[in-house]
């Protein structure tokens, strides 16, 4: 096979991956309410909590517990804890399932970057 061929090749390798690790519906969403949550909703002491992935509706395969590594947070302005203190998340939590309430920072050592 020719380099341009096979990178081609590869790539199509690559996407396919990609897409089988991908939801197989749209994405549906959960608000939060600081009470008994009903259909749709999800209970909750922050503040303004932006909504999440309802995993009830995600057709993705999934074996046991689904760990995240969490290497570094980010801010998030618009959200705030139940005594109104900062609240952070995962740069990759891409279905907005944690949060980190109170004074938490990023950690950077000669063990790399890490929330403290």
């Amino acid at each position: 096979m020719s380099t341009g061929l096979q990178k081609a090749h590869d790539a199509l390798i690559v996407d396919s991956i990609r897409q089988g690790m991908q939801s197989f519906v749209l994405k549906s969403y959960l608000n939060a309410v600081n009470g008994v949550p009903g259909a749709g909703q999800f209970r909750s002491d922050i503040t303004n909590w932006s909504k999440c992935v309802d995993m009830s509706q995600d057709l993705k395969a999934r074996i046991g517990i689904n760990h995240v590594m969490t290497h570094q947070i980010t801010s998030l302005p618009g959200e705030f804890g139940p005594n109104g203190e900062q609240v952070s998340k995962p740069v990759n939590d891409d279905m907005d399932q944690f949060r980190f309430v109170g004074g938490w920072s990023n950690l950077i050592d000669s063990s790399g970057v890490r929330p403290n």
